[in-house]
């Protein structure tokens, strides 16, 4: 059963992903200039992280999903788009700091990095959980 916490939880995602057209073409129009990143990497990251909310709400808060499927989203989620969502917002630090707004876009290279840490970590935990050990949390 799908209740308040939930649908809240969706739209806010939605919402999110709506305003990626936005966020994009502002970003497009003025790719040097710090708010025009800011909003499209907050829009990203916001993105991301309401997807990890939204994931773990459904998992663990309302089991909509059966357990192991469940746990496989959670995973997914946790390894994808928490690490990526907190790459773009520490990237925005450096806007603090310096007006080189490429050195924050060349952070964004840091992602395929992360998703390929984060695919070397899934499989480690699935072949540990395959020979009956237990992962480390």
């Amino acid at each position: 059963m799908v209740d308040g916490g939930f649908s809240a939880l969706c739209l806010l995602f939605l919402f999110l992903v709506t305003l990626l057209p936005v966020s994009m073409n502002v970003f497009g129009c003025y790719p040097t200039i710090s708010p025009a990143i800011a909003l499209y990497t907050l829009n990203l990251a916001g993105c991301g992280l309401a997807l990890v909310l939204l994931t773990w709400y459904a998992v663990f808060h309302r089991q909509l999903l059966e357990r192991t499927i469940g746990h496989q989203r959670w995973e997914h989620a946790l390894y994808y788009g928490l690490p990526l969502s907190v790459l773009l917002l520490s990237s925005l630090l450096l806007l603090l700091f310096t007006s080189a707004t490429l050195l924050v876009i060349g952070c964004w290279m840091l992602i395929p990095a992360m998703v390929s840490l984060a695919r070397l970590i899934g499989r480690r935990r699935q072949a540990l959980v395959g020979h009956g050990e237990k992962p480390a949390p």
